[in-house]
């Protein structure tokens, strides 16, 4: 696979570098790359945050197998966070065509469904979904449905969710901790005085 990488590199070298006006060059008209290859290659320019670059490699790992989970779930992701929610969804309900117990695209297309106030009655089927589907999950699925439930107005419900994934994120990433306290504060600034139902004891 080395050798492979290798001398791939070395033919893109050849084609970028001009060549000379007696050389003819090379025509690549088949794309060397398997699926998997150009969903590494993707997430590679999305670790230097080179999205565009990175959006072309998922869509030609798509391409290429349009089963492939991973790069519908990048594209999702993606679409997602440039507001692009009709796109996103449409992917995260491609990979649960394939994996309908797909604990990520399961939360995430709830999140779509939430950021555009469709589809209310799927929510927490989704969300509970992702909770069952994988440990690791369970928080950001605790934070879709809190979420779910505060714009309901089930400020309790929401809250007993929000301490159970304040027990669960200890090494979370930073940014789901931060939703977390995010969502929390706007608990408290809905129930004004009355804190005691952030700890599920109001009647």
């Amino acid at each position: 696979m080395i050798h492979r990488r290798l001398s791939l590199l070395a033919a893109l070298v050849l084609l970028l570098t001009p060549a000379c006006s007696w050389m003819p060059r090379p025509l690549i008209t088949h794309d060397p790359l398997t699926s998997e290859e150009h969903l590494a290659l993707g997430q590679a320019y999305l670790a230097k945050d080179l999205r565009p670059l990175a959006t072309n490699e998922f869509q030609k790992a798509l391409d290429r197998d349009p089963r492939n989970v991973s790069a519908h779930m990048e594209l999702g992701n993606l679409a997602y966070e440039a507001g692009a929610l009709a796109e996103a969804g449409q992917h995260y309900r491609s990979v649960l065509d394939l994996d309908a117990r797909h604990p990520g695209a399961n939360n995430n297309l709830a999140m779509v469904y939430l950021a555009q106030g469709s589809h209310l009655n799927e929510i927490e089927v989704l969300a509970r979904r992702a909770m069952e589907g994988s440990a690791s999950f369970r928080p950001y699925a605790l934070h879709t449905l809190a979420s779910h439930y505060f714009e309901q107005g089930r400020h309790k419900e929401a809250a007993l969710l929000l301490e159970e994934a304040d027990r669960l994120v200890a090494g979370a990433p930073p940014a789901l901790r931060f939703q977390l306290a995010q969502l929390r504060a706007r608990l408290e600034a809905q129930d004004g005085p009355n804190r005691s139902c952030l700890s599920g004891l109001c009647p």
